[in-house]
């Protein structure tokens, strides 16, 4: 399946733009087996791909030779702004870890700031010192001070580690909490449902058969309630003497303990 050809326009024209261009340009070649085609044959491509405009500004730059890299190179480098080493240094050695924000994230940016300095040879030395004093966590910075003589790598290594460390810290402090949460969820699944309660208190006004006095009545209206009986001293217990006179002769009541004792007596003489 053939690739279109991708376009360059002059009104979009920025080092971004053609960087971008030079990327897609080159995904064409590969897409359509033009990778080992000669020079003018990509070249023809090239030149099919751009406008008017940009193809006049190609020709200002007086370029000779011209080949698919020296075209893009003189574009970008024309778009390209001015580097200023004095003020790129300046924002890698201000550069600090932001709030919230990863030692991933850090680390990024303080590459591609680096990559504009000039640094050279000591990129991985000023990269070690600056990765030391922009660190936001003040433990660690303090750890990595005492060991400044380790390795980038074994820098970059220990704030991943203590990064992620505190991560799962906070995962684990969050833990009791909720066992906590589910506990009260299971207690509040264990409550009697409302419906119950409503048939509880629905039966609760209706009269009943009361075993202390033999009658029936409604829930708390027994009149053997807080009465003391003479013999025994129970408290809600009618002698059975009393009983008898009111004719209740069930066996199923709980009447005085002394008078069942004395009728055992009695019945047996």
């Amino acid at each position: 399946m053939a690739v279109s050809l991708p376009k360059l326009k002059y009104d979009d024209l920025s080092s971004k733009s053609i960087q971008e261009f030079r990327r897609k340009f080159g995904y064409y070649l590969q897409a359509n087996k033009l990778s080992a085609e000669v020079e003018e044959v990509k070249l023809a491509h090239l030149k099919s791909a751009i406008d008017f405009e940009t193809d006049e500004l190609i020709q200002s730059f007086n370029l000779g030779n011209e080949t698919c890299t020296s075209i893009l190179d003189a574009l970008y480098n024309h778009f390209e702004p001015r580097k200023n080493t004095v003020m790129n240094q300046f924002n890698f050695f201000r550069c600090q870890q932001e709030e919230n924000e990863s030692f991933q994230s850090f680390h990024a940016k303080l590459k591609m700031l680096a990559a504009k300095c000039e640094f050279g040879e000591v990129t991985d030395t000023l990269m070690k010192t600056r990765i030391i004093l922009g660190i936001k966590e003040l433990e660690l910075q303090q750890f990595l001070l005492r060991n400044s003589t380790s390795s980038l790598e074994d820098i970059m290594n220990h704030c991943k580690n203590h990064e992620e460390a505190q991560i799962n810290q906070s995962v684990l402090k969050a833990q009791p909490g909720s066992m906590q949460e589910a506990a009260v969820s299971k207690l509040k699944a264990r409550r009697i449902p409302n419906h119950v309660h409503q048939q509880v208190d629905k039966k609760s006004a209706e009269p009943y058969q009361c075993r202390r006095c033999g009658t029936k009545h409604l829930p708390r209206s027994c009149p053997a309630f807080g009465k003391r009986c003479k013999k025994c001293a129970d408290i809600n217990i009618i002698p059975l003497s009393l009983l008898r006179k009111m004719g209740i002769h069930k066996r199923n009541l709980k009447p005085c303990r002394l008078s069942i004792t004395s009728q055992r007596m009695v019945d047996s003489k």
